[in-house]
C-alpha cells in the first residue's frame, strides 16, 4: 500500500503539530511509500520512503493559488498513492474527495474535535472511514466512524522522575476554550492554602483573534504568580512535564486533547472539567467540575496524599500504553486500511 498524507504542517519545531512528524515516521514503517502534502512544511528528517510536497503558505502563498496548487498536486500524484490519510481539516476531504472517488483512492480522515459541522458531514460523505480518538472525540452520527484511540508518543513522553512538591503545569494553545481564567483562579486558592505551590503555562496565542484573550491570560497569571512561558518546539515538551507533578485543564473542546494525554503518558498526573475525559478519569476521581473551587479543592487533596499521588502516575501512565500508544495506533490503521 501506497499513502498520501494531506495535513497542515509538517515541522518538527512546531509546539502544537511538532508531533506529527513522529506519526509520519510511523507511517512509513509500515507503507510502501509516504507522499505528504502539508500547508505548510518547516523542519523535517525522514526516511527515503516518504516525499513531502509544500502547499506554500510558509512561502506566503494566498488561499486560491494554494487551493489550485493543492488539486494539481492530488492528480500529478495519483498514481503514487492507494490510499489516503487527511488529517482533522475536513476541507481536505472535501477539497479532494471527488478526485480521490474518482480514482478509486480509498479514503480515511483522522477527526477528533467535538463540533459536528457541515463541512464535516460533506467530508464523512466522500470519506471510507473516519478514524477518532474516542466517542466524544466525534460525534457525528455515521457507521463510518471508526474509534481506534490516539497515538502518543510513549517513549518521548515517559516518566523522569516528577516532583512530589505541588508543582502545576498546562501546555498547548492559549484561546478561550481553555479557559485558563479558571485555572489561575483555582491556583490562587491553592498557593494560599499551599504556599510552595508553582504553575507553569507554555504556550500561546493559535490566531491573531486569540492575542486579546491571550494578553488578559498573561496579566493575571502575573497577578496570581503563575509563570508563563511562550510555545517550545513539541520535542522539548517532556522537558517541562518532568518538573511538574499535576497537569491541570479546564478545555471544554469536547475531545481528548493530546496536552492531556501526553502529560498522562509521562506520568503527570492531571485533572480536568473536559467532559470527554469523563469515562477515563471519573473512576479516579480526577474529573471535576470547571469551577475554581473545585480544581483547587482537588489539587489540593492529591498533594496532601504524596503515596496516593505516586499511584497514580503510573495508573495514567499505564493507560496511555495501554491505549494511546503511537505504535498501538498505527497498528490498528494499517489494519483498517488493509480491510477498505
Amino acid at each position: 500500500m501506497r499513502l498520501l498524507i494531506v495535513t497542515q504542517t509538517l515541522d518538527s519545531d512546531d509546539p502544537i503539530l511538532g508531533f506529527f512528524h513522529r506519526w509520519v515516521e510511523e507511517f512509513a514503517k509500515r507503507f510502501t511509500h509516504v507522499t505528504v502534502v502539508a500547508l505548510n512544511v518547516g523542519a523535517h528528517s525522514l526516511p527515503a520512503n516518504v516525499s513531502v510536497h509544500t502547499l506554500g503558505k510558509e512561502l506566503g502563498l494566498e488561499r486560491f493559488p494554494r487551493t489550485l496548487r493543492y488539486i494539481g498536486l492530488l492528480f500529478r500524484l495519483r498514481n503514487e498513492y492507494t490510499h489516503v490519510f487527511a488529517h482533522m481539516n475536513p476541507e481536505y476531504v472535501i477539497g479532494g474527495g471527488w478526485l480521490w472517488r474518482f480514482l478509486g483512492k480509498k479514503i480515511g480522515f483522522w477527526y477528533v474535535h467535538g463540533t459536528v459541522s457541515n463541512r464535516l458531514k460533506l467530508a464523512a460523505f466522500f470519506a471510507h472511514r473516519i478514524f477518532t480518538a474516542s466517542r466524544e472525540s466525534c460525534r457525528i452520527d455515521n457507521p463510518k466512524v471508526t474509534i481506534v484511540g490516539h497515538g502518543i508518543d510513549t517513549g518521548l513522553f515517559s516518566p523522569k522522575g516528577n516532583p512530589q512538591r505541588p508543582a502545576l503545569i498546562t501546555t498547548g494553545r492559549i484561546s478561550p476554550s481553555k479557559h485558563l481564567e479558571v485555572v489561575i483562579d483555582a491556583f490562587s486558592r491553592l498557593k494560599s492554602m499551599s504556599p510552595s505551590a508553582t504553575f507553569v503555562i507554555a504556550g500561546g496565542a493559535g490566531s491573531p483573534q486569540e492575542e486579546q484573550y491571550a494578553d488578559t491570560v498573561g496579566a493575571a497569571a502575573k497577578a496570581a504568580g503563575v509563570r508563563v512561558i511562550p510555545p517550545v518546539p513539541h520535542r522539548e515538551i517532556p522537558a517541562l512535564l518532568k518538573d511538574a507533578s499535576v497537569f491541570i485543564s479546564a478545555s471544554e473542546t469536547g475531545s481528548l486533547d493530546k496536552a492531556v494525554l501526553e502529560a498522562m503518558s509521562a506520568g503527570v498526573v492531571p485533572i480536568t472539567s473536559n467532559p470527554a475525559y469523563a469515562p477515563m478519569l471519573a473512576p479516579l476521581s480526577l474529573h471535576v467540575a470547571r469551577t475554581p473551587e473545585a480544581f483547587a479543592a482537588k489539587c489540593l487533596e492529591l498533594f496532601s496524599n504524596q503515596a496516593r499521588l505516586a499511584r497514580l502516575s503510573q495508573t495514567v501512565r499505564d493507560e496511555i500504553v495501554r491505549h494511546h500508544s503511537m505504535p498501538r495506533l498505527m497498528d490498528v490503521l494499517k489494519n483498517a486500511y488493509e480491510k477498505l
